[in-house]
């Protein structure tokens, strides 16, 4: 599940790259477009060329604009986005074997997320989920959830 969202992740980050990139080769074409027909005027075009000139030149300021805005959009969404997840995986009783339980950290940039808890025993299996809001738990963490949180934050 977790593979599945690093994957989703992965795919939009490639995305928007991939869009930007084609936004980015769009406007230095239109740019040197209107650089060529700078230069055409200059060299003693008529003057109404001049004004459809500032008024492309206007117009791109416009894209560019908007453009700036939608990445600036793009990058406060990736920081809400949940980051690289840190496990830990242990043996809570010691007369079981193997380290079959573990707690996962899945946190946004601003520290906020879940922590996810499995406790396996012969006898039993249990799931914690507890609440992470700007790097801190209402509900008390095990060692292993605190060792796994403070992991999180040193990146």
């Amino acid at each position: 599940m977790i593979r599945e969202y690093l994957d989703i992740f992965l795919y939009f980050f490639i995305f928007t790259t991939i869009f930007f990139g084609i936004l980015l080769i769009i406007l230095f074409f239109k740019l040197s477009s209107l650089q060529k027909k700078f230069n055409n005027s200059i060299i003693g075009r008529h003057i109404s060329e001049t004004e459809i000139l500032k008024k492309d030149l206007k117009d791109a300021q416009k894209e560019i604009q908007k453009i700036n805005l939608t990445i600036d959009f793009v990058l406060n969404s990736l920081k809400s986005k949940v980051g690289t997840p840190v496990i830990k995986r242990y043996n809570p009783f010691g007369d079981t074997g193997g380290n079959q339980s573990f707690s996962l950290a899945l946190l946004d940039e601003k520290g906020d997320g879940v922590i996810i808890t499995s406790l396996f025993s012969r006898e039993i299996s249990k799931v914690f989920g507890k609440e992470i809001v700007a790097k801190n738990s209402s509900a008390q963490l095990s060692p292993e959830e605190v060792e796994i949180l403070s992991g999180f934050l040193k990146k």
